[in-house]
């Protein structure tokens, strides 16, 4: 089992202005895999708005693409 280190305030703010640009924020939430960060994103309003449910004619559904799920997974 791992020893996580919990994010500090700057790391969190660092991250926050890193992931204005959808790439970035794509491979921040592919590479993040420490579960300490979870509260201090959702604190600072990640996670908050997963994305709408998209209904094709068919009668199918489809999600948008979202970051966040790649860390949540």
């Amino acid at each position: 089992m791992s020893s996580w280190p919990k994010p500090t305030a700057e790391q969190v703010q660092r991250a926050i202005a890193l992931t204005s640009v959808p790439a970035q924020r794509w491979e921040f939430f592919r590479r993040l895999n420490n579960p300490l960060w979870i509260e201090p994103l959702r604190e600072a309003g990640f996670f908050h708005s997963p994305p709408r449910v998209i209904s094709n004619d068919d009668g199918t559904i489809q999600f948008e693409a979202w970051p966040e799920s790649a860390f949540l997974a």
